[in-house]
Parts: C-alpha cells; sequence; structure tokens
C-alpha cells in the first residue's frame, strides 16, 4: 500500500514533466501523451479522443452513483510579464513555480493520484478521471468531444467564481453555468471556486447567490453546498 507522501511524490513528479512541455490550448498532444503513458504506468488503461484522456473505476458499479474527476491539460500562453522560464519546473522554498503549475497542472496531478488512492478499493460510489483538452479556449476538441463517451455523471463539481467580463474566456461566467451543468447531465452540482478568498472584482458570496437565483428559475438544476470543513451529504 503507497503512503501519502509517496502519492504527492508521484504528483510532483508528473507536474514537473507537465512544466516542461508547452501545452497551449490546442496543442496539448505532448502533453497528453505524458499523460496516458503516465497513466498506463501506473496499471490503468487510459481512453482517450483527440487529447482528452479518461480512465475508469476498476471496481465500476453502474448501481453506484458516479463522481467526476476533472481538471484541465492545456494552458494559456505565458505572457509578457513572466520573471523567469515559464516551462522551467523549479522549486524554491517548497514552491513549484512554472507555466500551469497552479492553473490547472496542480490540479490535474493531484486528482489523479486521488483517484489511484479511493481506487484502491471499492468505494461506496464509482470515480472516473477525466485530463481534458482546450479548456482555456472552450475548444471544440475539448470536454465536448468527452462527455458522450462517459457512463453517467450523478455528482460534478463545477467552478462558480472568480470570474470577470474581461476573463469570459478562460473563467466560466454565472450565465454560462446552467448550459455546462446541462451539457454535462449530471444529477447534482456541488459549486466551487469562490468564498474562501477574493481574486476577481465581485463580492465574495455573489457566485453562490446567483447560482442559487439560476436553480430557483430551473427545477433541473440540483444545486447543493459545503461548509469549509464540514462533510457534505449527498
Amino acid at each position: 500500500m503507497m503512503t501519502q507522501e509517496e502519492y504527492v511524490s508521484d504528483a510532483v513528479d508528473l507536474l514537473k514533466k507537465l512544466i516542461a512541455t508547452p501545452s497551449v490550448s490546442r496543442n496539448e498532444k505532448e502533453a497528453a501523451d505524458i499523460m496516458e503513458q503516465t497513466i498506463r504506468k501506473y496499471g490503468f488503461e487510459p481512453h482517450r479522443v483527440a487529447n482528452n484522456i479518461w480512465i475508469i473505476d476498476p471496481h465500476y458499479d453502474e448501481s453506484r452513483p458516479t463522481l467526476l474527476l476533472n481538471a484541465h491539460i492545456d494552458t494559456v500562453k505565458p505572457v509578457a510579464s513572466w520573471t523567469r522560464n515559464p516551462f522551467s519546473p523549479d522549486v524554491e522554498e517548497g514552491i513549484l513555480y512554472g507555466l500551469g503549475s497552479n492553473d490547472c497542472g496542480g490540479g490535474l496531478c493531484s486528482l489523479l493520484q486521488i483517484f489511484r488512492m479511493l481506487t484502491a478499493k471499492p468505494q461506496q460510489y464509482n470515480l472516473i478521471y477525466l485530463a481534458s483538452a482546450e479548456e482555456e479556449v472552450s475548444g471544440k476538441d475539448g470536454i465536448t468531444r468527452a462527455l458522450p463517451l462517459l457512463p453517467h455523471i450523478d455528482l460534478a463539481i463545477f467552478e462558480n467564481g472568480q470570474y470577470n467580463e474581461d476573463w469570459r474566456y478562460i473563467h466560466t461566467m454565472p450565465e454560462q453555468l446552467p448550459a455546462e451543468i446541462h451539457e454535462l447531465d449530471a444529477a447534482k452540482v456541488l459549486p466551487v471556486h469562490n468564498s474562501k478568498f477574493s481574486l476577481s472584482r465581485h463580492a465574495w458570496d455573489e457566485p453562490v447567490h446567483r447560482i442559487e437565483q439560476a436553480a430557483t428559475k430551473d427545477s433541473s438544476l440540483h444545486i447543493i453546498h459545503g461548509i469549509i470543513g464540514s462533510p457534505i451529504i449527498y
């Protein structure tokens, strides 16, 4: 049985490889190849369409609810204000620097380790891990290519917050969220990426209120909220 430290080490090693591999939207093939090779090395059989890679719980049972773990492979282009080589995975004082180390390589690598950890033994739910492409540009060969090929999703965790009209091409706007939820066809949705810190110009609790307002107008939206540090009863 692997230790938590070993999972963390594997996540960091994978993230370093991805940082060193340019993967700007629509040009993620090399990074997707790394993800596919790594998943095979971990003992799973990946599925792939375009540059979207996914794996399904080896204990999958259609009678159990299914949770999708999704993060994206692609990055935006490095801007001129970078003060270091964006493709050099440098560690300084315990911090790993490089393009995509946070958005969204950190999540991509962490969720893969969570999938490994949780599927090491049967759970009361199924897991699917999806490393999707073209997220930063909402491209036609991104997650919309993969979703029709996945089993039904019962619970999805969606970005809802830290948005701004100036960032509308890379962050989901509240008006877009219901359409994304319907596209995924998830039974229930847990909105995240809000209420913990201020990055955008909106009030810290505005995203929660706006998705609740959307749910009152659309009875097919089943939104659940959690309190930080407390379990969520599905």
